[in-house]
């Protein structure tokens, strides 16, 4: 029983070995332009601090990257550009506030906010207020 267990842990061990020979060959990332969208008109805040990261993720990457501000509908017209795009690291969002807020805010979004998206840096702080009159 012991020879047979051992012959086939010796036969798998042999089998992981050509397993790196067998996967495909996966390419470098970036090998093309990333688009970082905004989803809030250019010369904001959101706009300064999106284009701030990504000169400095380009110059870090040796890769173009491409601030689009794609605003309107308290944001929900960029976030969806970036909910439908290819799940491939080529479009990140700058998320504000409003990724969570609308979904609870508004009837309903063509996005998800927690299955979408999968946060990878907090570049910036942001400090939200709800105000009334005294």
């Amino acid at each position: 029983m012991n020879e047979r267990r051992l012959a086939l842990q010796a036969l798998a061990a042999a089998g992981l070995g050509a397993l790196p020979a067998a996967l495909p060959a996966q390419s470098k990332w970036p090998e093309r332009p990333i688009r970082v969208i905004v989803p809030t008109a250019a010369g904001g805040a959101a706009d300064i601090l999106a284009r701030e990261f990504a000169t400095r993720l380009s110059e870090r990457l040796g890769q173009q990257v491409i601030v689009d501000n794609r605003p309107g509908a308290a944001t929900v017209i960029g976030t969806t550009a970036v909910a439908k795009a290819p799940p491939d690291g080529y479009t990140l969002l700058l998320a504000l506030t409003g990724l969570i807020q609308n979904p609870v805010q508004m009837k309903s979004v063509p996005y998800d906010p927690i299955r979408d998206f999968t946060p990878i840096a907090r570049i910036g702080p942001s400090a939200t207020a709800l105000l009334v009159r005294s």
